[in-house]
């Protein structure tokens, strides 16, 4: 089936701007010299007020009574909660990666419970059963994983893992990297970016749950060996499998656990 008109322009056009990037380096330069000069000269001055209003709201306690007025016509709009509709306001006044921060605090705010944490592994860890099994090693990841984490010890798992990985974050950073450049152009022929994002994040928090086995099954360390053995496991269960992968692809599309909401709330269980 070839790929409709519209969709051949959008692409013709990003290959043009890349093009335009390579041949003419010195245009792109002082572009980019020139926008960073206005960001510092006007729009920081402009939206310095916004910023630092927004966080003494967030340290007072303010963002929600601000998201109850505003909550009547964004949550009709959008389906935003009350917090929603305060980070989505903050974004239309002080620009949109602000009102991103500001989504992202409010999620570390709203602490997760133990019994939520939990019942999100579990909904994970029900999905990736179904998988066609293509090594036994990752049969025995599976119940290990269900031995391991409880209701009592997940969350706190998790956070313990977290906070002794301080400065190594950039590895889950090149993970996402490699999914998105492995798998992002797959959405040309189906239209999906949502899915190969979900994707991404979905192998992001499984392998965290992985990681987590092994630190505490090592008794608090985990090495590089680790983190390449435990990447080289999901990927042969899951990327070798064509199966497998549309498996899960379609789970992105109805499984509530893979909702977008559902798994950016997850990636914040471990702040």
């Amino acid at each position: 089936m070839k790929p409709p008109v519209k969709k051949k322009l959008l692409w013709i056009n990003i290959c043009l701007v890349l093009a335009v990037l390579l041949l003419c380096p010195a245009v792109v330069n002082k572009g980019s010299g020139d926008g960073l000069l206005l960001w510092f000269t006007v729009v920081l001055p402009a939206l310095f007020p916004f910023m630092v209003f927004s966080g003494v709201m967030m340290k007072i306690g303010a963002t929600q009574t601000i998201g109850h007025y505003l909550y009547p016509v964004f949550h009709r709009l959008l389906g935003l909660s009350e917090n929603g509709c305060y980070a989505m306001a903050v974004g239309f006044l002080s620009g949109y990666p602000l009102g991103g921060k500001t989504a992202a605090d409010l999620l570390r705010q709203n602490a997760v419970t133990p019994e939520e944490a939990y019942a999100a592994f579990l909904a994970r860890m029900e999905r990736y059963e179904q998988l066609e099994v293509l090594d036994q090693n990752w049969e025995e990841e599976k119940k290990r994983l269900r031995a391991a984490f409880h209701e009592d010890n997940y969350l706190e798992c998790i956070r313990n893992f977290h906070a002794a990985q301080q400065g190594r974050e950039y590895e889950y950073e090149h993970l996402l990297v490699y999914f998105t450049f492995r798998y992002f152009m797959r959405s040309y022929y189906d239209d999906n970016i949502l899915n190969k994002a979900q994707f991404a994040v979905a192998g992001i928090l499984m392998i965290r749950d992985m990681d987590a086995l092994r630190f505490l099954e090592n008794g608090g360390t985990f090495s590089v060996e680790d983190r390449v053995d435990v990447a080289k496991l999901y990927s042969k269960e899951v990327e070798h499998s064509e199966e497998n992968m549309e498996f899960l692809e379609e789970d992105f599309q109805f499984e509530d656990i893979f909702a977008p909401e559902q798994m950016i709330r997850q990636l914040f269980f471990a702040s």
